[in-house]
């Protein structure tokens, strides 16, 4: 009866050891569940606020774009409208190529005008 008593208690302690252990894990799946959902929501506001980060950054690059285009032209007839029979014309080359240089820089970060 003796030895009946240890292995019943010996059993039950054990028993009691997995339930702990399987507690645990519930708890630890539903923290996880959780944080899962709370994950989700998150990516959800990081991409519709990156949407909206890259719309702005388009604005200010159509922005600065048109800005220099319009200084250049302005630069371009005015030098006309000054001197009709000089019009720089390494300048306006050189300009061509920065807002080219500026447009494919722009094209490799996805922001295209």
């Amino acid at each position: 009866m003796k030895l009946f008593n240890e292995k019943r208690s010996d059993l039950e302690e054990q028993q009691l050891h997995l339930n702990i252990g399987l507690q645990k894990i519930r708890e630890t799946v539903e923290q996880v569940e959780e944080l899962q959902k709370s994950l989700s929501i998150k990516r959800n506001e990081l991409e519709e606020k990156n949407n909206l980060a890259n719309a702005k950054l388009k604005q200010m690059v159509c922005y600065f774009v048109t800005l220099f285009m319009s200084v250049l032209l302005v630069i371009i007839c005015d030098t006309g409208a000054q001197n009709p029979s000089y019009v720089d014309f390494d300048f306006i080359i050189q300009s061509y190529f920065t807002l080219r240089l500026l447009q494919s820089t722009f094209y490799r970060i996805k922001i295209y005008f």
